[in-house]
């Protein structure tokens, strides 16, 4: 399936930013660390982007739309590039030239979808591989993260971008490394299995994911001993369980904390509860977390399902994938993990 059908099939059943841009003011404070794949990636298939880190870690970027400069948060849970209404114009596109508009389930509520064809688009003087953007009303999420970044953003940029070009994402290390030509459908090669395997001496783990047709990347988890199936979304500040699975999860109200997190998602606000985590593990991994946050994601989750068959029950986001300086391999379809207890270790 090409970018371009997987882009429009995604927007048809589910939001483009999903249950991404979980925002709150309060942040996720890790250190950048030093690039690990900067010497490991051959330069003639691979171009290193320079991300910008905020205190809620999300990371942004600049890219050239139409010719036009523009800043784009950096979302592996969006399936497709997004534009807040507010920047059409900027990038040359007239407003009243969407060529399809679809209504979807955001994680703040309905969403409303139009559709624009895309003359170009590159980062670093690299053109990349993007016919169509959607315009979609960000306004409860992209004033507090513009504030922190301190440019005013104008988007996203999402799967669509990232599958065509063989994304890496080095997460603490504020990196995105993107192949220079696109793939439609990219797979794994034996250089990228040769860095993959050279980082497991520097105290990584590798974990699988899976891919589903709507651009989500997936992995296995498991809740207090329960399984379950998590998107890896580095556009969601907090990892977060959908509220009406809780006590799927065995999350009891006596694990609820006091505290909230009030948030902002595509569709509108939203506010997070915070819970207790007896026991919290990726794949076969123990990660030692000790909270998660809980809203309801039934509206997305069952969009989700419908389209691919796959029952998705929450997000794994910035706190997680900081903290254990998490590299997203989109072709490869792995996370790498570090800084997690080897068996035996307590947590």
């Amino acid at each position: 399936m090409n970018v371009a059908s997987l882009f429009r099939r995604y927007s048809q059943q589910v939001i483009y930013a999903g249950m991404a841009l979980i925002f709150s003011a309060s942040g996720v404070c890790v250190d950048a660390a030093s690039s690990r794949l900067e010497t490991r990636l051959p330069d003639e298939e691979y171009f290193a982007i320079e991300l910008h880190r905020i205190p809620t870690g999300h990371h942004w970027l600049k890219a050239s739309l139409n010719g036009k400069v523009g800043y784009f948060i950096l979302d592996t849970g969006a399936g497709g590039t997004v534009l807040d209404p507010s920047a059409l114009n900027r990038f040359g596109i007239e407003a009243d030239s969407a060529q399809g508009v679809k209504t979807s389930a955001g994680a703040g509520g309905a969403a409303q979808f139009k559709f624009y064809p895309v003359e170009s688009f590159s980062i670093e003087e690299h053109a990349l591989e993007l016919s169509e953007v959607a315009a979609v009303d960000l306004g409860a999420v992209l004033p507090g993260l513009s504030s922190l970044a301190g440019v005013n953003l104008h988007g996203i940029i999402g799967q669509d971008v990232l599958t065509a070009h063989a994304g890496i994402l080095e997460v603490s290390a504020d990196h995105l490394y993107l192949r220079k030509t696109s793939g439609k459908e990219p797979e794994a090669t034996d250089a990228s299995a040769a860095w993959r395997q050279s980082l497991l001496g520097d105290g990584f783990m590798t974990l699988p994911l899976e891919k589903l047709s709507t651009g989500h990347e997936t992995v296995g988890a498991e809740i207090n001993g329960v399984e379950g199936r998590f998107i890896i979304d580095s556009g969601a500040r907090l990892s977060v369980v959908n509220g009406a699975r809780l006590a799927h999860f065995d999350m009891k109200p006596s694990d609820r904390l006091e505290q909230e997190s009030a948030s902002g998602g595509v569709g509108g606000a939203i506010s997070i509860r915070i819970y207790r985590l007896r026991e919290f593990r990726l794949e076969e991994v123990t990660i030692p977390q000790v909270t998660i946050g809980a809203f309801d994601l039934s509206a997305v989750v069952s969009a989700i399902e419908g389209e691919t068959g796959v029952a998705v029950d929450g997000v794994i986001g910035q706190d997680t994938l900081l903290r254990h300086r998490a590299i997203i391999d989109i072709a490869g379809q792995f996370l790498l993990l570090a800084d997690v207890p080897q068996e035996g270790e307590s947590r």
